[in-house]
């Protein structure tokens, strides 16, 4: 969604709830009156509340982009709560503004509002944050915390922010720390959203089909090794670990009696795709070979297939890349818990823990 119109509270404000709900009130006043009589109506709309946590301007800058675009699809009161490091003073400020975007097939073209808090404290006023945020919550909606970096999730903020939660929404793929993070993540109380693993759905999807027809489908229980390799120089892992122990988990490797495959993570740092990025999966079962291998871009992907030694079968597919828009908006509509993610977040955890390779092993 493209803002047509954004009305911004002219005044940084102290955070105190009366007065935030009282320049709302103003400001709505102020956006119904724009374009005098002949304007389209006004629909202030929210479904749900999405608190959306920062740690720098370069986070902020980034994750308002995406919401301006997500509020379209999921109507919902926005806070912004984001760190200022530098700020050594023991400021806690609060500004609010509103999107507003032509309504699809509305009369005339109503507009469809949404608006936003953002509380921006200082170093020192981050134990004062959550207690600001946490009062500005509509009652009665759902309430999803976004963290669109890299989230220190030991830290008070973090366990306080969640704990007002009904899902958490994170981007595996920053984790500077993929096993501790992830760790973190698998006891969460409320289900989790990653946008890590969104990304890969349509790499699951073309796994998952090399399986569908005849020739092939007797295959996984004779696979023994996967290898993903992945853009990066190595800290870069969590999405190649998901994808990896992902395939693990479906062919319950360990949780049975049998022969235990073996997964292998490997960096690429001369690769031009974005750090993190899948660059190609492997699986190697004894006289066959199935892979995926990015190609032509980064929106295909060639996968081919050789069974019983003999001619390999190629195609090449195309596995569209989601702007974090759109994954933030997908993770919006998830239902309950995903519990094929939270499986393989466990596995993952336990190969980070190894090293990266892992037997599958418990």
């Amino acid at each position: 969604m493209t803002s047509l119109e954004s009305f911004t509270g002219g005044r940084q404000l102290a955070v105190d709830t009366t007065a935030i709900e009282r320049e709302l009130a103003c400001l709505w006043k102020a956006a119904s009156g724009v374009g005098g009589g002949s304007s389209p109506a006004i629909i202030r709309a929210c479904q749900l509340n999405l608190i959306v946590a920062c740690a720098s301007a370069e986070e902020t800058g980034r994750a308002a982009s995406a919401v301006a675009e997500v509020i379209r699809l999921h109507p919902s009161r926005v806070l912004m709560a984001v760190v200022d490091a530098a700020d050594r003073s023991n400021r806690l400020q609060a500004s609010i503004s509103a999107h507003c975007a032509l309504a699809a097939g509305a009369e005339r073209g109503s507009h469809v509002c949404c608006e936003q808090i953002t509380l921006t404290a200082s170093s020192s006023a981050i134990p004062r944050l959550a207690a600001a945020v946490l009062p500005l919550l509509v009652p009665d909606l759902p309430v999803v915390l976004w963290w669109p970096g890299d989230p220190d999730l030991e830290a008070d903020l973090a366990a306080d922010l969640t704990d007002a939660a009904d899902r958490v929404v994170v981007d595996s793929r920053r984790f500077s720390n993929p096993a501790s993070s992830m760790r973190r993540l698998s006891v969460q109380d409320c289900p989790v959203s990653d946008l890590a693993w969104h990304r890969l759905r349509g790499w699951r999807e073309l796994t998952a089909g090399f399986f569908d027809g005849e020739a092939a489908e007797t295959y996984p229980p004779r696979l023994e090794k996967v290898l993903v390799e992945y853009a990066g120089a190595g800290r870069e892992i969590s999405e190649a670990a998901l994808l990896g122990s992902w395939v693990a988990s479906c062919l319950k490797w360990g949780d049975r009696p049998g022969p235990v495959g073996k997964i292998a993570l490997q960096a690429r740092s001369e690769s031009d795709q974005a750090p993190g990025s899948v660059l190609s999966l492997t699986l190697e079962a004894p006289g066959a070979s199935f892979s995926l291998r990015r190609e032509g871009g980064a929106e295909f992907v060639a996968s081919s297939m050789t069974i019983d030694r003999g001619a390999s079968i190629s195609r090449l597919a195309r596995v569209a890349c989601r702007d974090e828009a759109t994954l933030l908006s997908r993770s919006l509509d998830a239902g309950g818990r995903d519990t094929v993610y939270e499986e393989a977040v466990d596995r993952a955890v336990r190969m980070l823990d190894q090293g990266g390779d892992e037997g599958a092993k418990r």
